[in-house]
């Protein structure tokens, strides 16, 4: 069907990898999921059932312009909203516009992130934005804004890493 193009060829490729480590007496498995686009729920049910204890693991999906990727260990998705007292564009230096504000700090989340250690072969972190909403009015600034983050992070990060790091600015709400 449309939207699994992308992995048609790498499970072939998936597939024949594992016939040839099986050939070699490996102890292999191989694990399909559906929803590594989303939230990744099938894989995190597996590996929570203690059933699934893999010594390496190939995941086949991603990667562009003939690049291999290698990708990352860790993931966290998170809900962070701004509230500021608003504003009217003919008084700006009197307004705060949560929706810049929301935006200055992605981006300095992401510098941080790009500095963080980051063990080979794995690639720096990456924060995806899913959705960014504000409320607008004509000639007004925003007093609320949200936006839907998706931050996948490498080892040694670690989620607790980054929430310490989301927490420190006191204006950002999070969920």
């Amino acid at each position: 069907g449309r939207g699994v193009v992308d992995d048609k060829g790498p499970l072939a490729a998936c597939l024949e990898a594992l016939k040839a480590v099986r050939e070699e007496n490996c102890n292999t498995s191989l694990l399909i999921v559906t929803d590594e686009e989303t939230k990744n729920q099938d894989i995190i049910k597996v590996i929570k059932s203690g059933k699934f204890k893999p010594d390496f693991c190939l995941a086949a999906d991603g990667g562009e312009r003939h690049r291999f990727d290698v990708g990352q260990k860790g993931n966290l998705w998170l809900t962070a909203t701004v509230t500021t007292k608003g504003g009217h564009a003919a008084f700006a230096d009197e307004g705060v516009n949560a929706a810049n504000v929301l935006n200055q700090f992605i981006g300095a989340l992401q510098v941080w992130g790009q500095k963080l250690p980051c063990q080979k072969p794995f690639s720096p972190a990456f924060i995806n934005i899913s959705q960014f909403k504000a409320n607008t009015e004509p000639l007004n600034f925003n007093k609320i804004a949200t936006a839907k983050l998706q931050i996948s992070f490498p080892p040694p990060q670690t989620t607790e890493m980054w929430l310490a790091r989301i927490k420190q600015n006191k204006k950002i709400k999070i969920k």
